[in-house]
């Protein structure tokens, strides 16, 4: 995705970005360099959602996953040898594992946010400057 910096150097996140990390009008953003990059995460001073909300934030990841990945699970499971009924109860389990690891990565995202544990830091996901 591509965002313009306006006169006024501001950016305008786009709304698939906005939805799929749960943030709203009013968050705050950390934002911070490694080399040409520019990093922006949540801050811990935003509100969280509910746990309904998270929900909703997860059947959304979940349904870009099954858009953008159906085809590509389904043909793996075939060239693994599923078939027939076989076939879509492993699929079935493959979409509980991404559904599951999803709700893993947002609690974890939660516990980041609120201090309860640590991230890396940029130098450690992107390599020395």
């Amino acid at each position: 995705m591509i965002a313009e910096i306006t006169a006024r150097s501001q950016i305008t996140i786009p709304n698939e970005i906005i939805n799929k990390i749960g943030i709203a009008v009013g968050d705050r953003l950390n934002i911070s360099v490694h080399g040409k990059n520019i990093v922006l995460s949540p801050t811990s001073e935003n509100s969280f959602k509910s746990e309904e909300e998270r929900c909703a934030i997860v059947d959304g990841l979940i349904g870009s996953v099954d858009d953008t990945f159906t085809m590509e699970i389904l043909k793996d499971l075939v060239a693994q040898g599923y078939s027939g009924n076989d076939l879509p109860e492993k699929f079935a389990e493959q979409r509980k594992k991404i559904r599951e690891a999803i709700g893993t990565l947002i609690n974890e995202a939660d516990e980041i946010a609120t201090g309860k544990r640590t991230s890396a830091t940029t130098e450690e996901l992107f390599g020395e400057a």
